[in-house]
């Protein structure tokens, strides 16, 4: 009878323990937590990474606005080269026949028309406009 009252009070004290750790390890972990919270700086490291996400979401939107005018600078920059390369086709189309510094200019703004991504009826104008003879 001595051994299963022994026993008993072994389970009951294994029992007490196991209830004392679990009432006492929540709040345990809290102010664990808490203090490493503290320490680490954990809210000021949050608030900087919030902050820093928005500065970069700003220079997003800003790079965005940024891309988008280059695009439309591209496109008036194409039309008014892709303008003056037919300009020049048409002025001198009835003799057929080029100054040596038109030809030249003619040369580099078909250039920069390639450079930009031009690729129209462009082309065709400039190599006819290249086959005309140099007027002397």
């Amino acid at each position: 009878m001595g051994i299963i009252t022994n026993i008993g009070a072994v389970i009951g004290v294994v029992l007490s323990c196991i209830t004392l750790i679990t009432l006492l390890c929540k709040p345990l972990r809290n102010k664990i937590a808490g203090w490493i919270r503290k320490t680490s700086h954990m809210e000021e490291t949050r608030a900087a990474v919030d902050e820093v996400r928005a500065m970069m979401q700003q220079l997003m939107a800003a790079e965005e606005s940024k891309q988008a005018m280059l695009r439309l600078f591209k496109e008036s920059q194409l039309s008014l080269l892709r303008d003056s390369i037919t300009d020049l086709y048409f002025k001198y189309l009835p003799k057929k026949e080029v100054p040596t510094y038109e030809r030249k200019d003619m040369v580099k703004l078909f250039e920069s028309y390639r450079k930009l991504g031009g690729n129209s009826y462009v082309q065709t104008i400039y190599e006819e406009f290249m086959d005309w003879p140099v007027k002397t």
